[in-house]
């Protein structure tokens, strides 16, 4: 009975270390598209904020004067000349993923403000892509210490 009950467990082990390494790929791969999407944006490299989205992206966000707006990702990815640095500061809050689902929060630091992005993510053939964006910003506390 000992050694029924010590190979269970054994094999319980063995499947929860395979049902977790799955996760921790999927976590790795969007750690990366999200890794491409600061880079890209940070360093002017446009193509690699491409890698990180897919074509049909919008970003949605409300405006300073509380209007729902939408910017198509093509558009804004335009915004973005190659080779022409940007000081901003990416960092990954958190990642929650189902399935071939997940949400990604995550802030963008700048000298005078700060986003929150809430990236919307799908895992296709091709891998984790960013659907759907949505963000808000605020001032920098570097920009209000300063005033």
């Amino acid at each position: 009975m000992k050694r029924l009950t010590l190979l269970i467990t054994l094999l319980l082990c063995q499947f929860s270390v395979i049902a977790s390494d799955g996760k921790n790929d999927d976590v790795a791969q969007i750690k990366q598209v999200i890794q491409w999407y600061f880079d890209g944006t940070s360093q002017g490299q446009p193509e690699l904020i491409k890698k990180a989205f897919i074509p049909t992206l919008e970003l949605q966000f409300v405006n300073d004067q509380g209007e729902f707006k939408r910017w198509l990702g093509v558009n804004y990815i335009s915004g973005f000349e190659p080779g022409k640095t940007n000081d901003r500061v990416g960092k990954i809050l958190s990642i929650d993923i189902t399935g071939d689902a997940a949400i990604a929060k995550a802030t963008i630091t700048t000298k005078n403000r700060v986003f929150t992005d809430y990236f919307l993510l799908l895992k296709l053939n091709s891998g984790w892509k960013i659907t759907n964006k949505i963000f808000t910003k605020k001032q920098s506390p570097q920009q209000s210490f300063s005033q």
